[in-house]
């Protein structure tokens, strides 16, 4: 008997279906952390405990589209960059990666990062029935690409601020029901000053040649923020390119 159209799709629908569900469960094999003697709670507040860092405001961030995909810029939780994700709970509201924390609300803090997100490792590994494990271990080297998320982070606030159409998005999204002409024009005035002075700040840190995954020239960016930024000196920034692998904690 020849089968119905209608079927055959739910059919194939069905297998369409299975196949994407056996493919997520094979990527995303279950996590373990490793015996460190931590309770959930300890590990969440290593996570998420705000350390007073000020990246930019987080409304900002929640509001910035990739360049290269249209999507928010932190929809993927940032794993592209290398960074692990972390399930929202109350401690973690707006699902942000391990590490990434909002000084403040969400409605008018600062994202921000911890040392958690240079300082958690997750490992992937075949057991012995073949099946793929997942290993979370707190305190270890993160191997995520830092200079790649803070060049791209630059490279979308500029366009935004470029083009007027990703800015009135961008505006809108920010606003969102108390959205008007003023307040737009004093977002793209606000804006415009944070992405000059970040942007020009990464310009003169950023070394040509790529840290790469894993490795930071950690010491080269504090001076550069202490001595150049946070003083005022221009002349104290300079390129942070001696990069070493993150330490253990």
């Amino acid at each position: 008997m020849r089968a119905s159209l209608p079927a055959l799709l739910l059919s194939f629908a069905m297998i369409a279906w299975s196949s994407l569900a056996a493919a997520q469960s094979a990527a995303s094999p279950p996590l373990q952390y490793a015996r460190q003697g931590w309770t959930i709670e300890d590990r969440q507040a290593f996570y998420t405990t705000s350390q007073g860092s000020r990246m930019m405001p987080y409304a900002w961030f929640k509001a910035l589209r990739r360049l290269d995909a249209d999507q928010p810029f932190g929809g993927d939780q940032l794993q592209r960059y290398g960074y692990l994700p972390n399930e929202k709970s109350k401690l973690n509201p707006e699902g942000l990666p391990v590490g990434f924390v909002i000084d403040g609300d969400a409605a008018t803090g600062y994202l921000g990062m911890t040392c958690a997100a240079c300082h958690t490792a997750e490992i992937e590994y075949q057991q012995k029935d073949g099946s793929a494990g997942r290993l979370r271990i707190d305190g270890a080297p993160a191997t995520a690409n830092f200079q790649l998320f803070l060049a791209e982070l630059t490279a979308a606030s500029r366009a935004t601020l470029d083009d007027s159409d990703r800015f009135q998005a961008f505006a809108r999204a920010v606003q969102g029901s108390r959205y008007s002409v003023t307040r737009t024009n004093q977002l793209k005035t606000d804006f415009a000053a944070w992405v000059k002075q970040f942007g020009d700040f990464m310009d003169k840190s950023l070394p040509s040649q790529s840290w790469g995954p894993g490795r930071l020239d950690a010491f080269g960016m504090i001076f550069n923020r202490v001595a150049g930024k946070d003083l005022g000196i221009a002349d104290n920034i300079k390129v942070a390119d001696a990069p070493v692998s993150y330490p253990f904690l």
